[in-house]
């Protein structure tokens, strides 16, 4: 429990032994004395829930702050690493050319002549589709035209 709650509920409880004790002794005196207090608590009261507030938002303000600066220093540093990327010298862009390729997982003779016959047959295929459909709007022009 917080400061601020220990001390609402301290004097929360006071107050309310204060009221059990004026109302049996029906002293109008006493049951003002604690009607101001209860007034004194609840702006006690109000005044921790507005620093709370205050303290709260403050520390989002700052948790936000800290979230663009890290931000920021990220597209900073990105900008810088693609800056130093661009001004590669040409022996540079050739060695990484080379290790990329060495990457590469070229396909077998087989597999090279598998892929390129079945480009080589799609190929012609759609070589008679549109040789097709050139000839029909050519005979239905005709019959258009006579």
């Amino acid at each position: 429990m917080s400061k601020s709650n220990k001390k609402k509920s301290h004097k929360t409880s006071n107050i309310t032994k204060k009221v059990e004790n004026a109302q049996n002794l029906d002293n109008v005196q006493d049951i003002e004395n604690v009607e101001n207090e209860q007034v004194e608590v609840k702006e006690v009261n109000a005044e921790v829930n507005v620093q709370e507030t205050e303290t709260a938002s403050k520390s989002n303000k700052k948790s936000e702050q800290n979230k663009l600066d890290k931000n920021n220093k990220k597209n900073k540093a990105n900008k810088n690493k693609k800056a130093k990327e661009g001004k590669k010298t040409f022996s540079q862009k050739c060695k990484a050319l080379m290790s990329e390729l060495k990457k590469v997982t070229w396909p077998s003779f087989k597999e090279a002549c598998k892929q390129t016959g079945v480009v080589l047959a799609l190929v012609v295929i759609f070589g008679v589709v549109l040789l097709g459909i050139n000839l029909l709007l050519g005979w239905l022009f005709g019959l258009i035209v006579m």
